[in-house]
């Protein structure tokens, strides 16, 4: 008989962010990157069991493992002996588990994971928060202890105790880091190195498209040849860490590393890092370039696995792709809702572009609640006048073109645009009438039109710069704009615009609506 045993951690940005400082974000991240490394090997070491030998891993990585054992009574004491360990190295990290037995790995491994689904039964906390037990002020969970900190004292939950542990989340960082690059920040408020004045961070969070399929290819495929079963998996896992990390990796050396600060201070934080997941902190201006060299790169680097995968299963792509949220938030705001956003919006991405492409959706925070992607869009971004609607955002972009989605190079183009102030101001022209859509729509057409002549005019006016906006206008709306607003009519009274994203870009200070547009040919290339 083959025994199975299966780990995966769970809600694990939740348990990253969880305190809200970034110190324990960083302490928790390395947590969770080293659960199933060293803290598993001192298990397996403890109970006599060797690797390769005595137990064989189809995965282990990302805060999970799964291993196969032919001896029953190591198998049951490594899954009890580890459902004890994590509670004690990762108190108040939530985790399924489960083990069973069968004939061979494919068979086994296929009863673990229905265990694993029908046996997701909430782990109480310890301690219990009694009516009598002092909280933690910053969780709201039983505080064990009370710790110094730069202004006093602060009462913290176990869980919290066990990130300030770790000061730095070295594997993580390593994942990320070149021997060339600087150190990233500790402490958001203090030593972040931020562009200016501008205190604006995007949380990212970036997900793999096709996954699921890959699966499905690779459990036909071990069905076929039950013996390969093992290999397979594991070395499906390897190569899926590897090209992620690559993609972080290559995205960080383009973006992040030309603008560490006299210090050699990165402006990011790793935060999640594992299989086809990235979760990280990124300077407000830095964070649309990132995510985009992070796709492409994405794209790139996950070619030699779908080579592996379509000579090894009936898998037929050529690359995966990967969908993206980013959520603008101030440095003070709460990494919670912002996280919960930029997962939302990463979502949002998925469902616009139906995961055939690489697509980012973004979204600067400007309320003190927002519950979904979709409550923003028709809370923050709409305005209703009687029957009409006007949507201040196009929501989903490609980092590439022929996706059937606008451009981020597009909105690129429109952002620099906006920021020419001189005789014509197009920025100004814009910004109000963006505000005057959303209150006096008829006056915003009127203005709009006026705007159009002055700029059209043979003698005063800019006809080069008109045409550039009306070219790059048309490619973002994929047809001719509204001729009473720059915008799309998207069915019956319903208008959508870019304007509401190119000011978002601007209040953050992109570095893609940095420069000037130049001759036409260059325009959607400048920089």
């Amino acid at each position: 008989m083959t025994y199975c045993i299966a780990f995966e951690a769970k809600s694990i940005q939740n348990y990253v962010l969880g305190s809200g400082k970034l110190r324990d974000m960083v302490g928790a991240s390395h947590v969770v990157d080293r659960i199933v490394d060293e803290p598993l090997t001192k298990a397996l070491d403890s109970l006599g069991i060797e690797n390769k030998k005595n137990i064989r891993f189809s995965r282990r990585a990302g805060g999970a493992f799964m291993a196969f054992l032919d001896d029953e009574t190591q198998a049951r004491r490594l899954h009890d002996a580890w459902s004890l360990i994590v509670p004690q190295y990762a108190p108040g990290l939530e985790f399924v588990m489960a083990l069973a037995e069968g004939k061979n790995e494919f068979e086994t491994s296929k009863k673990t994971l229905a265990q694993m689904t029908a046996d997701r039964i909430p782990v109480p906390r310890l301690p219990v928060g009694t009516p009598l037990v002092r909280i933690a002020p910053r969780t709201g969970l039983p505080a064990v202890a009370n710790e110094p900190t730069p202004n006093g004292r602060e009462w913290v939950d176990a869980a919290t105790l066990r990130k300030r542990v770790f000061k730095r989340a070295s594997k993580l960082e390593a994942k990320f880091l070149t021997d060339k690059a600087g150190p990233f920040p500790l402490n958001l408020e203090e030593e972040f190195p931020f562009n200016g004045d501008n205190r604006y961070v995007g949380i990212v969070h970036a997900d793999g498209n096709g996954l699921g399929r890959m699966l499905i290819a690779l459990r036909k495929a071990a069905e076929k040849k039950m013996d390969r079963f093992v290999e397979l998996y594991r070395n499906f896992s390897e190569q899926l860490a590897a090209a992620t990390e690559a993609s972080a990796r290559q995205a960080t050396e383009q973006t992040i590393l030309p603008h560490a600060n006299g210090k050699g201070v990165l402006p990011m934080r790793p935060l999640v890092l594992g299989g086809d997941d990235l979760t990280c902190i990124v300077r407000g201006d830095l964070a649309l370039s990132f995510v985009r060299a992070f796709l492409n790169a994405f794209e790139e680097k996950t070619q030699e696995l779908c080579s592996w995968l379509s000579n090894s299963t009936d898998w037929e792509r050529s690359h995966l792709t990967a969908c993206a949220g980013i959520a603008y938030v101030k440095v003070n705001q709460p990494f919670a809702l912002g996280y919960g956003l930029a997962e939302a919006l990463c979502g949002k991405a998925k469902e616009e572009s139906d995961r055939a492409s690489s697509a980012i959706c973004f979204h600067r925070v400007s309320t003190s609640f927002i519950p979904d992607a979709d409550w923003m869009v028709n809370h923050e971004m709409t305005t209703r006048q009687g029957k009409r609607e006007l949507v201040s955002t196009l929501g989903t972009y490609a980092p590439r073109k022929d996706c059937g989605l606008p451009t981020l190079n597009d909105l690129n183009v429109l952002a620099r645009l906006m920021t020419t102030d001189g005789a014509h101001a197009t920025g100004s022209a814009m910004r109000r009438l963006l505000g005057l859509a959303m209150t006096a729509p008829q006056e915003a057409e009127r203005a709009y039109r006026r705007w159009r002549e002055m700029l059209g005019d043979d003698k005063t006016g800019d006809k080069k710069l008109l045409r550039i906006f009306d070219d790059t206008l048309s490619q973002l709306l994929g047809d001719s704009p509204a001729e009473t607003l720059p915008a799309r009519h998207a069915g019956n009274e319903r208008y959508e615009t870019p304007l509401g994203d190119v000011l978002a870009l601007h209040a953050v200070d992109d570095i893609g609506c940095r420069g000037t547009v130049r001759e036409e040919g260059d325009e959607r290339d400048a920089t």
